[in-house]
């Protein structure tokens, strides 16, 4: 019976040969004097000679700065010899791998030297680098327990170490995750670490994989697996250019089903003064009402229309409307009705009405009086001088365009009552 540590035990923090409760990391030590309050980076005991002395004995040489390791180890079985005794055989690391890995903030200090960007990962946005220097693709654990993913246990331990010596294991992987950008899918296997930076590194087993050729310059990797035409993934501030195309190349994409996208500037933040808002429109209420209240008054003229001697009533058919424009008449006409501004006619003469779509979306009604204009009299006056007219405007500041739609069939003026029965508006 052993006692103390046991045969194959790995510590779960730096992954040694020892228990973990015995580990200087959990416990909070100086690696460099085994005293806590401090880290070895600023131990008071860094300069001194003793401690150089002493420490010369137990420092391992450092390996190069260009290479990290990366170790795969099986946790150490107890095998049964002959005799019947336990006996404990270690076995070689399998492995000798490489990852290099950059925190946000380097990232982000030398944007210039990463590559990285947002994709789709297992159907989650996620934040993804391209790692030449990895010879595994990882994914963060924190993203896999965020996103409710599921993992599958390894048989082996999988240790870890970075550029800056800091060791991490792995006990879990995903297999088949699917990574999507740029319209494209691509499954990769990978390890689940605990990144903090990225969501995903993707490492030189993939990239291989996927035949893919990584351009520095421009931060943009392509990748064209066999049989298949070729894609890009582009980086955060990559230097390539979207390429143009001439209007007939892209009528032909979308006839074959290529998606296009339509994008335009909208300053959000000037908007149109409301009326209410504008103090001339308060002081007088009365002249910018929200709705016309009826028909203007009576005047001592009343509009009339003149018709040709010996002209036949013309009553042309409709023009044929969709249902959703016979739903927008009858609105509008029931809405005309209320108002009074038309009536029930029974006159023979009739004229055909369609809708014309405003910059708005919604439908103008316009009457077609192509036809009975022909038969109308056409006003005899002498127009006035047109020096006489800018006389006039002399010293004026303000003026107004008002428009004016066919909400009203005589303009919101009344007309003769024999021009009321001699005209109506064809609908269906």
């Amino acid at each position: 019976m052993q006692t103390g540590q046991q045969a194959g035990e790995y510590c779960n923090k730096c992954g040694g040969r020892h228990a973990t409760e015995q580990c200087r990391g959990v416990s909070g030590l100086c690696r460099n004097c085994n005293q806590p309050g401090h880290f070895a980076r600023i131990c008071p005991q860094r300069n001194s000679g003793n401690f150089q002395n002493s420490a010369a004995a137990r420092t391992m040489p450092a390996p190069e700065r260009q290479a990290s390791s990366v170790h795969s180890y099986q946790p150490q079985h107890p095998q049964q010899s002959r005799q019947g005794g336990s006996q404990t055989v270690s076995q070689p690391p399998k492995k000798q791998d490489r990852v290099f890995a950059l925190t946000e903030e380097q990232a982000q200090a030398a944007p210039d030297d990463v590559i990285a960007g947002n994709c789709y990962l297992c159907n989650c946005p996620a934040y993804v680098l391209i790692d030449t220097g990895a010879t595994h693709t990882f994914i963060s654990e924190k993203f896999v327990i965020s996103h409710k993913l599921s993992a599958e246990p390894l048989t082996e331990i999988v240790s870890f170490s970075s550029p800056l010596g800091k060791g991490m294991l792995s006990i879990t992987a995903m297999r088949n995750c699917v990574l999507q950008f740029e319209g494209h899918a691509i499954e990769i296997d990978c390890f689940v670490l605990g990144l903090s930076d990225f969501d995903c590194i993707v490492g030189i087993d993939m990239l291989t994989k996927y035949i893919a050729t990584v351009d520095c310059f421009q931060k943009v990797v392509r990748f064209k697996p066999e049989k298949t035409d070729e894609w890009k993934f582009y980086g955060k501030g990559s230097r390539a250019r979207i390429p143009l195309i001439s209007a007939i190349a892209m009528n032909n994409l979308l006839q074959k089903g290529a998606e296009g996208f339509l994008i335009y500037a909208i300053d959000t933040k000037k908007s149109s003064p409301n009326l209410v808002d504008i103090l001339v429109v308060c002081e007088f209420a009365d002249v910018f009402p929200d709705e016309i209240p009826g028909l203007s008054p009576y005047r001592e003229v009343d509009f009339s229309i003149e018709l040709m001697p010996g002209k036949q009533p013309i009553s042309k058919a409709p023009y044929r409307m969709a249902p959703i424009e016979l739903k927008e008449l009858k609105d509008q006409l029931e809405d005309l009705l209320t108002k009074g501004y038309i009536r029930p006619s029974v006159s023979p003469w009739g004229a055909p009405v369609l809708f014309v779509r405003k910059k708005d979306g919604s439908m103008r009604l316009c009457i077609d009086y192509r036809q009975l204009n022909e038969t109308t009299v056409k006003n005899k006056y002498p127009l006035p001088r047109i020096d006489d007219l800018f006389d006039q405007l002399q010293g004026s500041t303000v003026y107004s365009k008002i428009e004016i739609g066919i909400s009203s069939i005589a303009s919101k003026r009344r007309r003769h009552i024999e021009d009321c029965l001699s005209n109506k508006i064809r609908s269906l």
